[in-house]
């Protein structure tokens, strides 16, 4: 199976501004007395974007929705994209369940432009 690919109809950044979470990747262990113990718990560590969207037409948010739904197993499986900070390709997956927000309604698919929210995460 291949991984998929973010599709090229759709905005190719994400819009700003951009929050950047990073995964803690050490363990900490209190004592009776004196400083806390800590060590490396592991070095693969994921960095997510949590509040991450596009604006996207009517036709993109369909695309989106497909890729989404039928490409992503519903988000389960991850896509090849490019990192938001270093602009290298990437593996990243979509953590929760995306927000669509209507921001310009319109009569047709066209004129109707959504915000489409999610926190994406980079797989190391």
């Amino acid at each position: 199976m291949t991984t998929p690919v973010w599709p090229a109809t759709l905005p190719q950044v994400l819009r700003f501004p951009i929050a950047q979470r990073r995964q803690s990747g050490k363990l900490r262990t209190e004592t009776d007395t004196g400083p806390a113990k800590v060590r490396r718990r592991f070095t693969a560590r994921v960095t997510e974007y949590p509040g991450a969207s596009i604006q996207a037409t009517g036709e993109q948010k369909a695309i989106f929705d497909a890729f989404y739904d039928d490409d992503l197993g519903g988000g389960s499986l991850a896509f090849s994209w490019t990192d938001p900070d270093t602009r290298q390709p990437a593996l990243l997956r979509i953590k929760d369940e995306p927000e669509a927000d209507l921001i310009r309604p319109g009569a047709s698919q066209a004129k109707r432009l959504w915000e489409i929210s999610f926190t994406v995460e980079v797989l190391p």
